[in-house]
């Protein structure tokens, strides 16, 4: 299991009982429907706050706190008081009714909220995530939507930034529907575990460094991205060093060049990786990339690029 997250995945389908699965996103939620009580909010459409979580110091968020949320539906609709979380970087195991929103994009829209006004902020994420908003666009929600469309596809938050989590009872239906009204909420992402090199670094070990970090991790170079991993994501044939490259990702994004890149963490003797090879080959054929980005992004590289056979820097 992860060295530093674990938990249960919440169930599928919140009217029926939780099920227990390794939670894969950045934060570590309760299996099972818990409180979430709405009221009026300052610095944001409106804050929830949580009851009936057990043993609350084992997950990311806590009983009575308040928490900054956002509507997720237009509907007029009151939310829930009984609801499943989902941690909205989990992106391989949310269920239907959340899982074709562009979670990335809101939550880059969370993290880069600038001036933006409240409510500014509440339309960007209805555009979003409902695709309409009854209240007009204003400059603000549109400078908010153009820089998530430019930056935001892949994004994970970044330490000290937070993660939107989803309240969800029947998912987000269709406009004009009139089921219960899902919502969002903030919450911190956790701190950086241990140290991780960037698939930059991992790219950029060859050449005149001979991939000299390479060879203590028992891969090479020109080993197949899909036999390694046991998938069928990219061309036949393409290798690992071939997968950093960023274009070469076959529509899989920072699932292919970071899972490389935390293989090889992973796998390296004097590299304190958050997770084990084979929970990155697991991350890998579960099609989560979250975690390994903030691992491989986040974390201090302790390598250094030496040349191959000189000992120069």
């Amino acid at each position: 299991m992860k060295k530093w997250m674990i938990g249960l995945a919440a169930a599928t389908v919140c009217t029926a009982g939780a099920s227990a699965a390794l939670v894969m996103g950045l934060l570590t939620l309760p299996g099972y429907q818990v409180g979430v009580s709405h009221s009026g909010g300052t610095n944001s459409f409106f804050v929830v706050t949580l009851s009936g979580i057990v043993n609350p110091p084992d997950y990311s968020v806590q009983n009575g706190v308040p928490y900054l949320a956002w509507c997720a539906e237009d509907n007029g609709v009151a939310p829930a008081s009984l609801a499943t979380l989902y941690d909205s970087t989990d992106t391989a195991n949310l269920p239907a009714g959340i899982n074709t929103q562009p979670w990335d994009k809101v939550n880059y829209v969370l993290n880069h909220k600038g001036s933006a006004t409240v409510q500014d902020i509440q339309i960007a994420i209805w555009i979003l995530t409902y695709g309409f908003s009854s209240l007009p666009s204003t400059p603000g929600s549109d400078a908010l939507l153009a820089a998530a469309n430019a930056n935001g596809v892949g994004y994970v938050p970044p330490p000290g930034g937070v993660v939107a989590v989803i309240v969800y009872t029947d998912g987000i239906q269709p406009v004009g529907n009139t089921s219960i009204q899902e919502s969002i909420f903030e919450v911190p992402t956790p701190p950086v575990e241990g140290y991780g090199c960037t698939p930059g670094f991992w790219k950029n070990d060859g050449g005149k460094f001979g991939f000299n970090n390479w060879k203590p991790t028992g891969y090479a170079p020109t080993d197949v991205f899909n036999t390694v991993f046991g998938v069928n994501y990219l061309p036949a044939g393409m290798t690992l060093l071939e997968s950093l490259t960023p274009t070469n990702n076959n529509g899989y994004g920072n699932l292919i060049w970071h899972g490389t890149a935390a293989l090889l963490n992973a796998a390296h003797p004097n590299v304190n990786y958050a997770y084990t090879v084979a929970e990155v080959i697991a991350f890998v054929q579960a099609g989560d990339a979250s975690p390994l980005v903030y691992a491989n992004e986040y974390a201090p590289c302790p390598l250094s690029r030496i040349r191959n056979g000189d000992g120069d820097r």
